[in-house]
């Protein structure tokens, strides 16, 4: 599981969860108010998510996989990023961005 803040509004944050879901959750209605599912996460659970510094994408670790998700639509725009096994050998557990939204970098426990 993880959790994320949505830097352009801190009262949202992201989670992922062992039930196969991303949910945006916003903190001052103390509800959900979206869920990301993806058929990918039925055999990769989706471990970390982390916000664009502008809050426009969410960038979700599931498995070796890293996927783009478009906030504003709930649509995956990026699904085929699947890391080389030269990359990585074990299940994506953190994903970052840099400051200006550029690069985007994951690390397992290898």
């Amino acid at each position: 599981m993880s959790i994320d803040v949505l830097e352009t509004n801190n009262d949202i944050i992201a989670t992922c969860s062992e039930d196969k879901t991303i949910r945006l959750w916003d903190l001052r209605l103390n509800s959900s108010i979206k869920q990301f599912k993806d058929p990918l996460f039925e055999e990769n659970l989706p471990s970390n998510a982390k916000f664009s510094p502008d809050g426009s994408l969410m960038y979700v670790g599931a498995g070796r996989n890293l996927l783009t998700f478009d906030i504003k639509t709930d649509k995956i725009l990026i699904d085929n990023c699947t890391l080389h096994k030269e990359s990585t050998r074990d299940e994506i557990n953190y994903v970052t961005i840099s400051p200006d939204g550029k690069f985007v970098a994951s690390c397992d426990d290898s």
